[in-house]
């Protein structure tokens, strides 16, 4: 599914892009959600339910991890390369569903942007779940 950027987070990422605000400055984290929900413009962190399984955590990623653009078919996309893959953990006895991923400014608690997955992932009892964070964005004629 296509990366979604919330109205709530747009703000943010354009004040960075434009340079009217440090992104170095800001923490941002990685979450896992188990809720079946579709990402839309309305969304904010209270629309995720967060994986809480034992041994999860989110994870930071430190905003001089993104890798350079590149352009392919008109979109510019930045895979995250600071930590790649991102691993998740489940040290619990139960597996559970992971229905997608939101990237939230912990500063303010904002969603800057969320991915549901084309196919819901699980993350085993005693097993780990890696993902790698690619933001995309084009421009719409």
């Amino acid at each position: 599914m296509p990366i979604v950027v919330p109205n709530e987070g747009a703000p943010y990422l354009l004040g960075f892009t434009v340079g009217l605000a440090d992104p170095t400055s800001r923490t941002w984290e990685v979450h896992l959600y188990v809720n079946n929900y579709t990402p839309v413009p309305s969304t904010t962190v209270a629309s995720f339910t967060e994986c809480s399984v034992p041994g999860y955590a989110p994870i930071v990623i430190p905003v001089s991890g993104w890798g350079a653009p590149t352009i392919i078919s008109n979109r510019a996309s930045s895979t995250y390369t600071g930590i790649n893959p991102l691993v998740f953990t489940n040290t619990g006895s139960l597996p559970v569903v992971v229905y997608g991923y939101w990237v939230e400014d912990e500063t303010d608690g904002v969603t800057l942007f969320a991915e549901q997955f084309a196919t819901p992932q699980t993350l085993n009892a005693g097993g780990d779940l890696d993902l790698t964070v690619i933001f995309t964005g084009g421009t719409q004629l």
